[in-house]
């Protein structure tokens, strides 16, 4: 029996470029791992065969990124047994926070402890690109540059060790809603012309302190039509004295970033007494691997 941390992530940074030729849009992000996580609980079963996923989702089984990721593993690693996966869901659905994604690589990673198999760096990244552009960003480093549809990952070193509180405003949004909206959105002729940032000038400025960041995300003012609770949301974070505050993803989560834990701490008790679903947590240095009992064994400070 294997237990392995999902840890959820945060968009610092998020701008969305130009449709490809597979008609999916490019981007220019900064993923940061977090220690809000799902927590997975792999074993192996020696008279059945394929996958049994023990948990609450908001998808059939069959369908979801744990299933597809243990079933790919299971066939390339050529393992005729079957595993049975209970998942203690923590991280919201639909929030932009690559909950899914995370719990896919998870999944990769407690198999191969598992099994004691190793399928080597090229096949995992592959079986991650083929579930999901988020997955291998879940099985590198806690914080990155990303680019291309997010498969494209440059690590990030030195970041600034933040805590975080993550609000999710209760409704969830679907990936392909919000690009839709920002596609439209983009037939304004008024709207600025988005540009890809060197990365350089996104390492220099994650490595300086989040009060100073230059940073957004193309989605807030894109989904603010349909969903206008968002700006406001965020517009409140920042008036707690957060460094920084924002939309991660596509929505629906917001977030705000405190040099103190017990601030965060703080803010987070103070929100959810309003009635806000607010999580207090920090910013990884490290991802989890199997056999770690809390995502915050990882955490920084």
């Amino acid at each position: 029996m294997v237990s392995v941390e999902a840890p959820a992530k945060l968009n610092l940074h998020l701008q969305v470029l130009e449709s490809g030729p597979d008609g999916f849009h490019r981007i220019a992000s900064v993923f940061q791992a977090i220690s809000l996580a799902d927590r997975l609980v792999l074993r192996s079963l020696k008279a059945t065969r394929g996958v049994e996923l023990q948990g609450s989702f908001d998808c059939p089984p069959h369908v979801n990124t744990i299933t597809r990721a243990a079933r790919a593993w299971l066939e390339a690693a050529d393992i005729d047994a079957g595993v049975e996966i209970t998942v203690d869901k923590r991280v919201p659905a639909g929030a932009g926070l690559g909950g899914g994604s995370s719990d896919a690589a998870a999944t990769l990673k407690g198999l191969q402890a598992l099994f004691g198999i190793r399928l080597g760096e090229a096949t995992m990244s592959r079986i991650a690109r083929s579930i999901g552009s988020d997955v291998p960003f879940f099985l590198g480093s806690a914080r990155a540059f990303v680019t291309g549809r997010g498969e494209i990952l440059e690590p990030l070193d030195d970041g600034f060790p933040f805590h975080a509180v993550v609000v999710d405003p209760g409704f969830a949004i679907r990936t392909p809603d919000a690009y839709r909206a920002l596609d439209a959105s983009r037939f304004d002729p008024r709207a600025p012309v988005t540009v890809e940032p060197a990365a350089d000038h996104v390492k220099e400025a994650f490595r300086g302190n989040p009060r100073d960041w230059p940073f957004r995300n193309d989605f807030l003012e894109a989904l603010a039509p349909a969903y206008p609770e968002l700006e406001p949301l965020v517009g409140r974070l920042r008036s707690t004295g957060a460094a920084f505050s924002g939309l991660s993803g596509s929505g629906s989560a917001c977030f705000a970033l405190y040099e103190d834990g017990a601030e965060a701490d703080r803010i987070a008790a103070g929100l959810s007494r309003d009635g806000l679903s607010a999580f207090s947590c920090a910013a990884l240095a490290r991802l989890p691997e199997p056999g770690y009992n809390s995502a915050l064994d990882s955490a920084v400070g």
